[in-house]
């Protein structure tokens, strides 16, 4: 199941957002995310946080269109959008499509976003996405299958440590059974010459940021 979260904070429109929209078997939205639903002409199926961000006229509106509210205590160890991401997970999502989350000027919050994705890997593919932008972990063993454009940029960042036996089809700047570096830059801003992509690696957790040109 294809669930779309949208996340607090500003959600900007691109090809990845309306492409997970389209594809979404159910969307729901963390707290102050419902705004963005609404901008989207959106109707979540769930709401869900403290609501200590969400305007009350947009919580009544959406309340007479169906959506569910599902209220949690302000002093909680967990965010809203880490609970929503709990909720869809324990619901059966198989891909989770994050809109928003990583931008804004909390950047404790985005880093905390993207490492949820690593947190839950094993549990269901996910994804960040704002704009032309989308963000992922990929943990080793592992073989990502991408699609895109040719022009897009993936950069793979190691993280934690290094990343090793990697290999890339479909790229300008191949890599054949190289090491990236935790800490080095190498792996920023590849160029698709294809419309597929491959990255394979077997050990340790690479974050990929693909940026469309759409």
């Amino acid at each position: 199941m294809k669930v779309v979260i949208f996340s607090g904070g500003n959600v900007l429109d691109g090809f990845f957002v309306r492409e997970a929209i389209k594809s979404a078997d159910k969307i729901i939205a963390a707290d102050s995310g419902a705004e963005s639903c609404i901008d989207f002409r959106v109707v979540p199926s769930v709401v869900l946080g403290d609501f200590d961000s969400i305007k009350q006229q947009i919580k009544i509106n959406l309340e007479k269109r169906g959506s569910e509210f599902i209220s949690f205590k302000k002093e909680k160890n967990e965010t809203d959008t880490e609970l929503a991401l709990q909720y869809v997970i324990n619901s059966g999502a198989t891909e989770v499509s994050i809109l928003g989350g990583v931008g804004g000027n909390r950047l404790d919050h985005v880093l905390g976003n993207i490492f949820l994705s690593s947190h839950n890997s094993s549990k269901a593919k996910i994804y960040f996405i704002n704009g032309n932008q989308k963000i992922w972990i990929a943990k080793g063993p592992s073989k990502e299958k991408i699609q895109g454009q040719e022009g897009d940029l993936l950069s793979l960042i190691p993280v934690g440590a290094d990343v090793a036996d990697i290999r890339t089809q479909g790229l300008r700047y191949s890599l054949k059974n190289e090491t990236l570096f935790f800490g080095k830059t190498r792996g920023v801003s590849n160029v698709f010459i294809d419309s597929k992509v491959q990255v394979s690696f077997t050990t340790g957790i690479l974050l990929l940021i693909q940026s469309s040109e759409i």
